[in-house]
């Protein structure tokens, strides 16, 4: 984590983490750093650790603000999570109770030990798990279309289609493990919309894709300017 956060505050561009590189998290981490939280107070422990004060003055910790973003992103999952179960159990015909049983998948997974160590600090695992768990979301909405004949279910389609598109290059972008739901995710959508993937379908899905996993260009970037211990 320490590493990840001194590589975000590097200037003027962000350092390089290492290897894969982790560009995404730590641009969004750079982000983050610099956005004006005049709102926030910093929470500070008084001597005797029975009372906690506010101290207004003093700016957030770059390594508050990284973790409390981290926090935000597994919130993020949870509710994709959520939100792929609901319509799972709508194209199962599951009606009953499926509202209760969404809130419930999406808390499981939210509060599972893992999940939530990686939720509260300054690490790429939460990232990961929201860009995956948007990316099954649209996948699953895909699946509800496919035998549908309403052209603005074909409109949505192809938005579907290019937002999973978009979040798979993000994903490898960020963290390389999720090339293991990538190659189940990419041909299934691939399969599920064959019979209206047109020419031009193929062209926004590619774009989008190479849209997604272009904040790799900024570590040619950083290269070009190498900073004290960064991996270059």
């Amino acid at each position: 984590s320490g590493e990840l956060l001194a590589e975000s505050c590097t200037h003027p561009t962000i350092g390089t983490a290492h290897p894969p590189g982790y560009p995404t998290f730590l641009q969004l981490a750079s982000l983050v750093r610099k956005l004006p939280l005049p709102f926030l107070a910093r929470p500070l422990l008084s001597s005797d650790y029975k009372k906690i004060e506010y101290d207004v003055g003093n700016p957030l910790t770059v390594a508050w603000r990284v973790n409390v973003m981290c926090a935000v992103l597994g919130a993020i999952c949870a509710a994709c999570i959520a939100s792929t179960t609901f319509t799972m159990l709508s194209l199962l015909s599951l009606h009953k109770f499926k509202d209760a049983v969404s809130v419930i998948a999406g808390l499981a997974f939210a509060f599972s030990p893992l999940v939530w160590e990686y939720s509260v600090t300054a690490e790429v695992f939460a990232l990961n798990n929201a860009i995956l768990a948007a990316q099954l979301m649209f996948t699953v909405r895909i699946l509800a279309l496919r035998n549908s004949v309403e052209s603005s279910d074909h409109r949505f389609e192809s938005i579907y289609l290019a937002l999973g598109a978009f979040l798979s290059g993000l994903a490898m972008s960020n963290q390389h493990a999720s090339a293991l739901q990538l190659v189940v995710v990419i041909p299934f959508a691939f399969f599920a919309t064959i019979k209206r993937f047109t020419p031009f379908r193929f062209v926004v899905v590619v774009v989008s894709f190479l849209a997604g996993i272009s904040p790799y260009y900024s570590l040619y970037l950083a290269a070009k300017e190498p900073k004290l211990g960064s991996w270059g």
